[in-house]
């Protein structure tokens, strides 16, 4: 996990898809029974073709017999545009339980695992969850002095750029010589502001979502 840049409110409820999309294609599994019927088939699964990640997202809930309804989104333009912005993520699958989304596959088999999957399907908790969601996300600024100052605190910036591509963000004020690490490089400290005005540049613009990581 940008003029001050937030994440999107992830309780809003998944408006209308763009009429552009393609046709959903629907897997039917037999019904996990401790799913009562009325929850099936509210999980929506936005995948691109030939993705390990949105794979393994579905065998897990074909493994469970969840049914789901999958919408290839591959080479569809406006509708991962759409996706981009209500969800400020850049990655596949993203998942939406009773039209919210909850995240991608690391949410969604954090949450098989915790058993907090079969609570939202039986419509139980899904504003709380959302609201907890909600709450690391809370005051986030993408703003050149906002990230400077997390950066000359210690902490490192965790950037996953609309490619696919992730790159660590980090800063040594107090090295012999102090320095800025960026996409694997050590940048000597007097590009440091350089490389804050092009990482903000791309938070602002959505091109990547970026998450703060304490160092160790």
């Amino acid at each position: 996990m940008f003029g001050i840049f937030k994440r999107k409110d992830r309780s809003k409820s998944e408006p209308e898809q763009p009429k552009t999309q393609p046709q959903a294609n629907t897997t039917s599994s037999s019904v996990s029974p401790e799913i009562p019927p009325a929850a099936v088939n509210v999980i929506k699964l936005y995948t691109i073709a030939l993705d390990q990640s949105c794979k393994m997202a579905k065998d897990l809930l074909d493994g469970r017999g969840l049914k789901y309804e999958e919408i290839d989104v591959t080479g569809n333009g406006s509708l991962i545009s759409w996706l981009r912005r209500e969800t400020d993520e850049v990655t596949f699958p993203r998942v939406f339980v009773y039209g919210k989304h909850i995240g991608g596959f690391e949410q969604l088999r954090s949450m098989e695992y915790t058993g907090e999957l079969d609570k939202l399907l039986r419509g139980e908790g899904i504003d709380e969850f959302l609201k907890e969601e909600e709450k690391k996300d809370v005051g986030e600024e993408w703003t050149v002095e906002n990230i400077r100052e997390n950066l000359k605190s210690g902490r490192i910036l965790s950037l996953k750029r609309e490619d696919g591509i992730e790159t660590l963000l980090w800063a040594e004020i107090f090295a012999n010589p102090p320095g800025v690490y960026y996409e694997g490089k050590k940048y000597p400290i007097s590009e440091f502001d350089r490389v804050l005005n092009e990482v903000a540049e791309l938070l602002g613009k959505g091109e990547a979502v970026g998450d703060w990581q304490e160092e160790d």
